[in-house]
This record gives structure tokens, C-alpha cells and sequence, in this order.
């Protein structure tokens, strides 16, 4: 039926009523299997609505509003058709069941009570809601704004037909959230944000969240991916690419994120930041660049980048290996822990920015860049260890590489240092101390501003030659009965120097500016030039000291099996020495100090060229034997003498407290 003239008003039942009217249509209810409703001037409704087929909707004028939104209404398909030209502001709702609906509009506004099936369409708006879910069987194009509404709780939307194309989406709990909501723009860019169980956006273009809550997030872009508001997902959030190297900001204040998962799909994402400024925060998966920050524990879960900036409030951990090929940054209050020792982690150079107590692992060889750690230090490294910047460690710095090399010159300071490597190079911008068992299977460099020792529980194992340098105003101490240095000890340069062996030592080329004080358990000798400005005590009790590569010192004391010891200048015997056989060769005077006392239970033997012999402390000395060589001699032994060998003097004043004997043939000169 027709209306030529102008608006008109029809219902009732019919199998398929036909309706037209050249003014505004106004249904006034009725039952059809087929209702076909066109106008000049919009469609509008009286009555309820009951059409058990298609409902085809039809302007013959441009932008004409099409409103069927009265309670009883109850719809199979309904279309949308585009006469004269598209509909303008069209509102259906079926109150009763499940309805379909499709075709253009400026504005659909589509509510139903069962299931919605969205047939395709371009709206600049769209508004769907349901009380049993949303889907879709033909293309959507929403320039604009797209509102998706549950009308109860849980339901779910699907709009992922190929050739979507979406402005911004807004997720609205009507009675109650959103369940599953998987939504596509397979064209552009795409917004979506709201409530939901579970969202599932992926745009060609750029992604945009605009914010909401949810269990689980699954957000995928060809162009990445950004965010306008907060986002709260108590469970997994998955960010994946689908374009090389596209970036990823996620650091609005109010985000709180469960976990992270960065998915590389047709390839791996570029630059990625995310912040969780609420609470603690699991993130990993591969990327270039990834900057994670957490307000409470951060937990990297496993990755492979380029850089790593890692930030927390609480600690960061880790639940799988990190392969970092360029920098990784870590920082976290000075309170709390960095505990990365995954044992494929594999890291360029790493900054700890702050940290408390930090153990880093590493398969590989380790750089260091400028840290700064509250706490104890341990890096645990495959090959070597080394330093690109300032590393301050307040506590203790382990370092562990064996067999490896571990070298440490850029601005070093830990308040305790230990070390398990193969050349082991530490140069400390202050006084440094070395606690635990340190070991070094090469060679041990040691350089210090300051005092250098061990404290009572640490010892140093060296296979190779050890060099310390600590300036002539600062203390060396390595007294530790558990050292054990294999190669040649150089003190480069020291005050007060002692050293330790549990073995045998070689004092290899070494200047002291004080004293030095060499105990060892086997025997002492010396493969360089050592010059000790003030006293030199050699102790290796029941073994022997050999000293003859350059010898000179203010004074010497030893304690030892068979002792020999040539000074390149006077010897001045200091303290009490002890000898089973003596040869002192100088290349000066001979002399002992007050109170300086000797006892050599074989052989005591003094070479002195023409320079003067002068042992004359009273009750100090004793000799098995004596022999010597010098120009004025005078000798005063607490015992009785016997002369052996042959022995030279210029002139000779000897005292014994007994009898004065010789062995064999005595020859003077």
C-alpha cells in the first residue's frame, strides 16, 4: 500500500505488508512474516512489531531517522536500504528474542534481547546492545564511535569479519560487563577501551586503548599500540605485532598489570614500555627495546632485545632467561634485591642505576657500566668480567668467572671484594679489603687508593704471578694463613707490607716504603729486586730463605731452616732471628741493632768484602759454627765459638761466654 501524497499510518496482521509513504510512515503495530516499510520522511511506530522474517527499512530522502524502539517489538532481519539515499538516525529494539540487522545509516542504534547479529553496514555511529551476546555476519564501517552494551552479565561480542573498519569502540556495562569481546579492524586504525572479562582488539593501523578493566587483554596492531586511560588487568595481557619492529607505550598513570606477554607475530615488536604504577607486574617476550616499570616487584619472565630498562618499586626478579645484546638498565630502591641468575641469561653491559642486594648471571662474558649498589654485588659470568663505567658497591662484590678473566679499572669501589677467575685485574678508587676464598688461576693484579688487606675469613689462591700496588703512603695485609700465592708477589708500591703463605713465596720485584713481614709455610725466595725501606722479616719456620736477586732493606729479621741472604747494601739484623745455617752476604757493614738478638744452630756465615762485622749485643747471639769475611770485625757470642772454614778480617775482636775453638784447619787472612 502506498501513500503518494503524503505521511501515513498502517497495521495490523498480514503475511508481508508493503508499506510507502511520501511523508513520515507510521507503523502501528502488527504481525508479517515480510514487512517492507519505505518513506520520504522516516519511519516511526505506534504499535508493537512482530515480523518473523525481514524487516526491510527503506528512505526515499536523505537522511531520514527510522525509529522502532517500542516494547513488544520482535524482529528476525532487519534491513537497512539505502533509496533515494542511506537512512539517517535509525533506532530498532526487539524486546522479545534475537534480532539481525544490517545496512547503511548515519546512526544505527540496534538493541536486542536475545542474540545481536550486526549483518554489515557504514554508520558514522553504531550503538549495539543485547541481552545475549553480539556478533556479526557482514563488514562493519564506523567512522566514528562504536558502543557495544550487555544487557546482562558475561555476554560476549565477536566482530571480526574481514574488511571491519572501526573509529574508537566503547565496551559499556549496561546491567552488567561485557564477557568475551574479540573485536577486528582489519582496515585502519582502531580505539577501544571499557569493561570486560576478556578483550581481544587487533587494528591493521595503530591501536588505541582507551582504558577499562579486565581478566584478560589480548591487543595486536600492524602499527602499534598506545593508550588514552588506565589500564587494569588482574590477569595476562598479550601485546603482538603484526608488522616488524612496531612500538608499544603502555605508562599511564593508574595501569596494573598481572602479566605481560610481548608476541612477536609476522614479526618481532620495536620499542615497548610498559608501566604498572600501582602494584607488582610480570612482563617478557621479545622485543628491540623493552622499558618495564613496576611500582611493586617487577618479574621478567624471558626475552630477547636489543636494550632493557628494567624499573621497580619492590625488587626485580626473573622466571626465564634475558638474552640483551646491547645495555640493560635495572633500578629499584636501595632496600630491595636484583636477582637476576637464570642460567641462559645473556647480557651486553649492564647499569644498575640503584639496587640493593644484586646477583646478576650471565652465560657469557659481562660488562659492567656505571652501578651503584646499597648491597652486596655478585655477577656469575661464563667468560669475562669487565667494567665500562663507575661500579660503587657498599657490602661485599663477588665476582665469578672461572676461568675466565676478570678486570675491573673504571672507577671501582666496594666496600669487600672476592674473586674466582683466570687473570684477575681489580683497580679500586679507595682503600680496598678482600673477604671469602678468592681465587685466580692466571695471574692477580690488585690496584688501590687506599689501605689494602683481607679480613679474618678471607684467603687468595694465585696460580700465576701476583702484582699489588697500593702507594707508598698505604698498608698491604695479607696475612691470612690459608693464602696461597704459586707464582712470584710484586708489591709494586706499599707501607707497611705482610704477606702470607701457606706454602712456599716468591717475593718477586717490590718496593716498601715501611716495613715488610713475609710469613710462609715453606720455603722464601725472591725473582726480583726487593727494596724495603724500613725492617724486612722473612719467617718460614723449618724451611729455607734465599734471598739474592737485589736485597735491601733498613734492617732484617728472619726466622728459618737454612737462610741465605745477600743485601746489595749494609744489613742491619733487627728483632730476634733464627737460623739452622746462616750466609749473610752485604755489600756493606754488618751490623745488628739494640736488643736485636741471633741464633744459628749449624753454621753462621758473614760475607762483608772489607765493610765492618759488628755483632756485639751482649747475651744476643749465638753460632754453632762461625765464619766470616770483613775488615774490622767484632763479634761477641753468648756461648762458646768454633771457628770453620776460612775466614778473613782486617781486624778481629771476638767474645765468647766460652771456649773458643776451630774445626779442622783454620786459615786467617
Amino acid at each position: 500500500m502506498s501513500d503518494t501524497v503524503d505521511a501515513m499510518s498502517i497495521g495490523g496482521n498480514a503475511t508481508t505488508l508493503t508499506a510507502n509513504a511520501s511523508g513520515q510512515l507510521t507503523l502501528t503495530g502488527g504481525t508479517y512474516t515480510t514487512l517492507n516499510a519505505a518513506s520520504g520522511n522516516g519511519i516511526i511506530q505506534s504499535g508493537a512489531l512482530v515480523v518473523s522474517g525481514t524487516t526491510t527499512l527503506t528512505s526515499d530522502a536523505a537522511g531520514k531517522d527510522v525509529t522502532l524502539q517500542t516494547a513488544g517489538n520482535n524482529f528476525g532481519t532487519v534491513s537497512l536500504v539505502g533509496g533515494a539515499a542511506n537512512l539517517g538516525v535509525v533506532a530498532v529494539s526487539d524486546t522479545v528474542d534475537a534480532m539481525s540487522i544490517g545496512g547503511n545509516a548515519t546512526t544505527l542504534t540496534a538493541n536486542a534481547s536475545g542474540q545481536l547479529t550486526l549483518t554489515g553496514g557504514t554508520y558514522t555511529t553504531l550503538n549495539a546492545a543485547s541481552g545475549n551476546g553480539i556478533i556479526q555476519s557482514g563488514a562493519l564501517v564506523v567512522s566514528g564511535t562504536t558502543t557495544l552494551t550487555s544487557d546482562a552479565a558475561g555476554k560476549d561480542v565477536t566482530l571480526q569479519t574481514a574488511g571491519n573498519n572501526f573509529g574508537t569502540v566503547s565496551l559499556v556495562g549496561g546491567a552488567a560487563n561485557l564477557g568475551v569481546v574479540a573485536v577486528s579492524d582489519t582496515v585502519d586504525a582502531m580505539s577501544i577501551g571499557g569493561n570486560a572479562t576478556t578483550l581481544t582488539a587487533n587494528a591493521s593501523g595503530q591501536l588505541t586503548l582507551t582504558g577499562g578493566t579486565y581478566t584478560t587483554l589480548n591487543a595486536a596492531s600492524g602499527n602499534g599500540i598506545i593508550q588514552s586511560g588506565a589500564l587494569v588487568v588482574s590477569g595476562t595481557t598479550t601485546l603482538t605485532s603484526d608488522a616488524a619492529g612496531k612500538d608499544v607505550t603502555l605508562q599511564t598513570a593508574g595501569n596494573n598489570f598481572g602479566t605481560v606477554s610481548l608476541v612477536g607475530g609476522a614479526a618481532n615488536l620495536g620499542v615497548v614500555a610498559v608501566s604498572d604504577t600501582v602494584d607488582a607486574m610480570s612482563i617478557g617476550g621479545n622485543a628491540t627495546t623493552l622499558t618495564a616499570n613496576a611500582s611493586g616487584q617487577l618479574t621478567l619472565t624471558g626475552g630477547t632485545y636489543t636494550t632493557l630498562n628494567a624499573a621497580s618499586g619492590n625488587g626485580i626478579i626473573q622466571s626465564g632467561a634475558l638474552v640483551v645484546s646491547g645495555t640493560t638498565t635495572f633500578n629499584t630502591p636501595t632496600v630491595n634485591a636484583i636477582t637476576l641468575n637464570a642460567a641462559g641469561n645473556n647480557f651486553g653491559t649492564v647499569v644498575v642505576e640503584r639496587g640493593g642486594e644484586v646477583t646478576l648471571r650471565d652465560v657469557n662474558g659481562i660488562v659492567m657500566g656505571t652501578s651503584t649498589v646499597s648491597g652486596n654485588l655478585v655477577v656469575n659470568a661464563g667468560g669475562a668480567i669487565t667494567d665500562s663505567g663507575a661500579v660503587s658497591v657498599t657490602a661485599n662484590a663477588f665476582f665469578n668467572a672461572p676461568g675466565s678473566a676478570i678486570t675491573l679499572d673504571s672507577g671501582f669501589n666496594a666496600g669487600t671484594l672476592t674473586f674466582a677467575g683466570a687473570a684477575v685485574s681489580v683497580t679500586e678508587g679507595s682503600s680496598m679489603s678482600l673477604t671469602g676464598q678468592s681465587t685466580a688461576t692466571g695471574g692477580l693484579t690488585l690496584v688501590s687508593a687506599g689501605q689494602m688487606n683481607q679480613t679474618g675469613t678471607g684467603n687468595v689462591t694465585v696460580s700465576g704471578v701476583t702484582s699489588l700496588t697500593a702507594g707508598s703512603a698505604n698498608n698491604v695485609t695479607f696475612n691470612s694463613a690459608s693464602n696461597d700465592f704459586q707464582g712470584a708477589v710484586s708489591v709494586v708500591s706499599g707501607n707497611d707490607v705482610t704477606l702470607r703463605d701457606v706454602n712456599g713465596i716468591d717475593v718477586g720485584t717490590s718496593t716498601v716504603s715501611g716495613n715488610l713481614v713475609v710469613n710462609a709455610g715453606g720455603a722464601i725466595t725472591d725473582s726480583g729486586a726487593v727494596s724495603v725501606v724500613a725492617n724486612a722479616f722473612f719467617n718460614a719456620p723449618g724451611s729455607a730463605i734465599t734471598l739474592d736477586s737485589g736485597f735491601n732493606a733498613g734492617t732484617l729479621t728472619f726466622a728459618g731452616a737454612a737462610v741465605s741472604v745477600s743485601e746489595g747494601s749494609a744489613a742491619n739484623l733487627s728483632g730476634t732471628s733464627s737460623a739452622t745455617s746462616l750466609l749473610l752476604t752485604s755489600a756493606g757493614d754488618i751490623t745488628q741493632t739494640a736488643g736485636a738478638t741471633l741464633a744459628v744452630t749449624n753454621t753462621a756465615n758473614f760475607q762483608a768484602g772489607s765493610n765492618a762485622i759488628t755483632l756485639t749485643n751482649a747475651a744476643a747471639n749465638n753460632f754453632g759454627n762461625l765464619t766470616l769475611a770483613g775488615g774490622t770485625v767484632s763479634v761477641t757470642e753468648d756461648s762458646a765459638t768454633n771457628w770453620v772454614g776460612s775466614s778473613s778480617a782486617t781486624s778481629l775482636l771476638l767474645t765468647s761466654n766460652g771456649a773458643v775453638t776451630q774445626t779442622a784447619v783454620r786459615r786467617w787472612r
